[in-house]
């Protein structure tokens, strides 16, 4: 703030040099508690109050500790402004997740593409937090919604085989597996070998031990000579 005094200023003539240099503190410390009232918006606003329609939207409420970190509050405004802003929910999880905050980052992915549409990119993201977290229904719920949104996206099978082996429903992660092997390309030599060996596991949790051993004769069988 520059504050200039000069010949034309509101500062009448004729008053005493006294009353002009009260008046000017008193001026001096009106800007200043201005200015505070208006930075210190973050610190001193209710979350819950300033971003109810946010957290509404996004199926989640959070802490004040994180709410008031500067960065989440500054996304949170951007969502509030631009409701379904893409660049901001994904910078928002991104500093939920710093913060340790990583449910409500999955959950406010999850939210936004049902509520906005898009990107999908942002459930792919979700399961796997979700699946770190040792959710694995929770992640299911999500690739379930990956796999109606794209449906011939290879990951969106694998993801949800990985949910559906977790929660012991294995017939239908052979299913996803299958799938995420038969949707991955021309190129399968270069799959993981982790899909192969998790088909394995669940064979072998069937009870179905001589059908085990195919998914690895499979994976083999794509680069014999690597393998």
């Amino acid at each position: 703030i520059f504050l200039v005094l000069a010949a034309g200023s509101i500062v009448g003539r004729g008053q005493t040099p006294m009353f002009k240099r009260t008046w000017f503190i008193a001026f001096l410390m009106a800007v200043a508690l201005g200015a505070g009232t208006a930075r210190a918006g973050y610190l001193d606003d209710n979350p819950d109050e300033v971003f109810e329609s946010v957290y509404k939207r996004l199926g989640v409420t959070l802490p004040l500790r994180a709410a008031r970190d500067p960065v989440v509050w500054l996304r949170l405004e951007e969502l509030k402004r631009e409701p379904c802003d893409q660049s901001s929910i994904n910078d928002l999880a991104v500093a939920l997740e710093k913060s340790g905050y990583r449910r409500e980052a999955a959950q406010g992915l999850y939210n936004f593409v049902k509520a906005c549409g898009a990107p999908v990119t942002a459930l792919h993201r979700s399961v796997d937090i979700f699946l770190k977290l040792s959710d694995p229904a929770m992640a299911v719920e999500v690739a379930d919604e990956f796999i109606r949104r794209a449906p011939d996206n290879t990951n969106a099978h694998y993801l949800r085989g990985v949910g559906l082996q977790a929660v012991g429903d294995h017939q239908r992660a052979l299913t996803d597996y299958a799938n995420a092997i038969e949707l991955y390309g021309q190129d399968k030599k270069t799959i993981s070998g982790t899909v192969f060996t998790r088909m394995a596991n669940s064979y072998a949790a069937l009870g179905r031990f001589c059908e085990a051993a195919s998914p690895i004769l499979t994976w083999v069988a794509f680069d014999p000579v690597s393998r």
